[in-house]
């Protein structure tokens, strides 16, 4: 498993656990996370910290590109940006790249 991936782990954890989140919205979260982990690994990147502005821009060009509808690419743009914000406020990364 990569830091991302323990990452999402644990963000997804916090939603079900401190958050109370519904189940369906923990899982869904998770799995809009890890396609943007999978598109992650594809450009090499293997940590959140190392994630910028432009991976992620990068990373809503290319879902629009392979055909993505507005709604999948605003629930994951949302995921993206809960899941940073997150990590900001557990001083897990040092700066919000969204």
């Amino acid at each position: 498993m990569s830091r991302f991936e323990d990452e999402v782990e644990t963000f997804v954890g916090a939603l079900r656990y401190e958050r109370e989140m519904a189940e369906n919205t923990c899982l869904s979260y998770g799995r809009d996370l890890r396609s943007f982990g999978d598109y992650l690994k594809s450009r090499g990147i293997g940590a959140a910290a190392e994630v910028t502005r432009e991976t992620i821009a990068e990373y809503v060009r290319g879902e629009r590109t392979q055909g993505r509808s507005a709604a999948t690419r605003a629930r994951r743009l949302v995921a993206v940006k809960q899941f940073f914000r997150y990590l900001k406020e557990r001083r897990m990364v040092s700066a919000d790249p969204t």
